[in-house]
């Protein structure tokens, strides 16, 4: 029964080792480019239990990085990295509605998404916006929109994409408070 134990342990490490091999060939080609490699490598990182390998597959199909542009493949593969709680694809889904990029605009689907990963403390300032202006399945209500610009105006950044985001709040909420005081008190 020992061996059987570490035989198992042993294997496991093994797919673990190979299924981090193969996101990290699929970040390094995609940082370079170089789509049609990393696409296959991502794809074999998914199927090794990679959650985050979702996210770049969807994107990859979202924009036709390496394959032909397919919406629908774009939101198959996100949606199995939410399935499996990765933060980039719940932020892609919320992303296609909010951006009607080759689905329906709808705000009140991207709400759903993007407060999953804004109850993770995480940066998402297109909440703002879709209060700020209201529509699309969303009423307008500019006190939601300054808490969220507020909260991502203060956000502590850790990368270049978030300086740019929590920047944009900052200016939002300027321009909220400037324009419409009480909702800022």
């Amino acid at each position: 029964m020992k061996k059987l134990i570490v035989i198992l342990s042993v294997f496991v490490s093994l797919l673990t080792a190979s299924t981090y091999a193969s996101f990290m060939t699929g970040i390094f080609a995609f940082r370079d480019k170089d789509y049609n490699k990393s696409l296959p490598a991502f794809i074999e990182a998914a199927e090794g239990g990679e959650a985050k390998a979702y996210s770049y597959i969807g994107l990859q199909y979202l924009k036709g990085y390496g394959t032909k542009k397919d919406v629908s493949k774009a939101l198959e593969f996100y949606t199995k990295g939410a399935n499996l709680d990765d933060e980039s694809s719940i932020f892609g889904i919320g992303d296609m509605y909010f951006r009607a990029d080759g689905v329906a605009k709808d705000y009140a689907k991207a709400v759903y998404w993007y407060e999953k990963v804004y109850n993770r403390n995480l940066v998402a300032p297109q909440l703002g916006a879709i209060y700020f202006d209201g529509g699309h399945g969303v009423k307008m209500n500019k006190l939601k929109s300054y808490q969220y610009w507020n909260d991502c105006a203060r956000f502590k950044s850790t990368n270049e994409l978030d300086d740019i985001a929590i920047s944009n709040c900052q200016t939002n909420l300027s321009t909220l408070c400037k324009n419409y005081s009480w909702a800022c008190k």
